[in-house]
C-alpha cells in the first residue's frame, strides 16, 4: 500500500473563520431561496489533507467528512474513531476490487452508479448510506448514472436489499451548474429521496438556491492546498 503524503496542518482557528464565512453565505443563498440554514449539511472533504487537520476541524465543530480514495478513508476513519458522532463518506470513483472494503468502511457511499456495486454492498454488515452518483453529461470517465437510468438503479437495489437515500451530481466543468442541479433535486423529489449532495466550493452557492440539502466543500474550509 503506498504511502499517503498529507498536506501541512491547517489551523483551527482559519477553519473556524472560514465555516463562519461560509455559513455567512449559506444563510444569504437560503434567504433569496426561502429555505432555512438548518436544512444544509456540511461534509468536509479531506484529501491530502492531515489527519491533525482533521482533528482541527472536529474542534471546529465539523462532523461529517469525505475522501475520495479508499486508503485515506480508511487510516483517517481509524484516528477519529473515539469521536462518536464524525461520520465518513466516499465522494470518489468506486475501484471494483476495493468496493467490499468501501462498504465496510464508510458510513455514507455518494457515487453508486453501478448495479454490481450493489450486489457487494448487500453483503457488508455495515450496511452504509447510498446515493446515487447522477451524470450530467454521460461522460463514463467522470463516473454516475444518467438520469433516464437512475430509476432503474433504484429498483434495482430494491430487489437486491440496500436502499437508495439521495442522489449526488457533479455539474460538467464549464458550464452553468444550475440546470444541472435543478435536475438532479427535481428527480430526488420525484423519487422521494432526501439527500441532494450537490455544490462544492465553487457553486455551493448555487446549489443551495437550487435545493442542495448537503453540500462537499474543501478548498473553501481548508484552503488551497
Amino acid at each position: 500500500m503506498a504511502e499517503i503524503n498529507f498536506g501541512e496542518e491547517v489551523s483551527k482557528i482559519e477553519i473556524e473563520n472560514n465555516i463562519k464565512e461560509i455559513n455567512d453565505k449559506i444563510f444569504v443563498a437560503c434567504l433569496e431561496a426561502n429555505r432555512e440554514p438548518s436544512e444544509i449539511e456540511i461534509v468536509a472533504i479531506t484529501k491530502t489533507h492531515s489527519i491533525a487537520t482533521v482533528r482541527n476541524a472536529i474542534d471546529a465543530g465539523l462532523t461529517q467528512f469525505g475522501e475520495n480514495r479508499y486508503q485515506e478513508l480508511h487510516e483517517k476513519k481509524l484516528s477519529t474513531e473515539k469521536f462518536e458522532k464524525v461520520k465518513w463518506h466516499f465522494v470518489g470513483q468506486i475501484q471494483r476490487n476495493k468496493m467490499a472494503r468501501i462498504a465496510d468502511e464508510a458510513d455514507v457511499i455518494c457515487s453508486v452508479d453501478k448495479p454490481e456495486q450493489l450486489d457487494i454492498i448487500s453483503k457488508s454488515r455495515h450496511k452504509p448510506k447510498l446515493l446515487i452518483q447522477l451524470s450530467a453529461d454521460g461522460d463514463e470517465n467522470r463516473g454516475g448514472v444518467v438520469l433516464d437510468k437512475a430509476l432503474d438503479l433504484m429498483l434495482y437495489a430494491q430487489n437486491v436489499g440496500p436502499l437508495i437515500s439521495g442522489v449526488m451530481m457533479v455539474p460538467p466543468l464549464g458550464q452553468d451548474p444550475r440546470p444541472h442541479f435543478i435536475q438532479a433535486a427535481q428527480f430526488a423529489k420525484d423519487a422521494g429521496l432526501e439527500t441532494i449532495s450537490m455544490g462544492m466550493s465553487n457553486d455551493y452557492e448555487i446549489a443551495v438556491e437550487c435545493g442542495a440539502t448537503q453540500l462537499r466543500l474543501g478548498t473553501a474550509i481548508f484552503g488551497t492546498r
